[in-house]
C-alpha cells in the first residue's frame, strides 16, 4: 500500500485485509537509542475508495487491530468506499508490545499500584539495549506524543494524504 509492504492477515472482519509494519525511532531525540515496530491493519474499501478512516485504540494499552471489528461494524457500509487503517500505538498489539507481569495482574484498584509501576518502569528502562553499550531510558517513551508522531510516519509511508481519525477513549 502506497509502497509500504504488507501481508494478507486475518483481523477477523470477515473480509480481506493486510497487515504490515514499520520501523520507527523508538527515541526521536537519540539516533543510539535504535528503533521499535509500529504495527498496522489495512482494510482496503469495497468499491473505489474516497479517502481513508485511521481507527485508534484507547485504553491506554489497547492495540487498535485487535478492534479492527468493532470498527469495522461501526462504520459499516462507509468502508464500502473509504479504507480503514489501525495502527497499534507503540507497547500494544503489534507495535512491541510492553509486558509487564507486575501491572497486567494487578486487580484494580490496589494499593500496590505504585510499586508495580515503578517496577514496570525500572523492566523498560532495561529491555533496550543502546548502541554503544547500556540501556535506552524508554520508561518515558510509550507516550501520547510518540504515539501520535508514529501514526503520521504510517499515513505518510503509505501516501495516504488526508485522513479521518477516529479515537475511542485514550485513541
Amino acid at each position: 500500500v502506497g509502497g509500504v509492504p504488507v501481508h494478507a492477515c486475518d483481523l477477523g472482519i470477515g473480509r480481506p485485509t493486510y497487515c504490515g509494519s514499520l520501523p520507527v525511532p523508538l527515541d526521536p531525540s537519540d539516533s543510539r537509542a535504535g528503533t521499535i515496530r509500529i504495527g498496522f491493519g489495512w482494510v482496503p474499501a469495497t468499491s473505489r475508495a474516497n479517502g481513508t478512516v485511521v481507527a485508534m485504540e484507547g485504553g491506554p494499552g489497547y492495540p487498535s487491530t485487535g478492534t479492527a471489528p468493532d470498527f469495522a461494524a461501526m462504520l459499516g457500509s462507509l468502508l464500502d468506499h473509504r479504507n480503514l487503517l489501525v495502527v497499534d500505538a507503540r507497547g500494544t498489539g503489534r507495535s512491541a508490545p510492553i509486558d509487564c507481569e507486575p501491572l497486567q495482574s494487578l486487580p484494580s484498584p490496589s494499593p500496590k499500584f505504585q510499586a508495580a509501576l515503578t517496577a514496570c518502569g525500572r523492566q523498560l528502562n532495561h529491555t533496550f539495549p543502546r548502541a554503544g553499550g547500556g540501556y535506552v531510558h524508554a520508561s518515558d517513551l510509550f507516550t501520547t506524543a510518540n504515539t501520535a508522531r508514529d501514526v503520521a510516519t504510517v499515513i505518510r509511508a503509505m501516501h495516504l494524504g488526508r485522513v479521518d481519525l477516529y479515537g475511542d477513549s485514550y485513541g
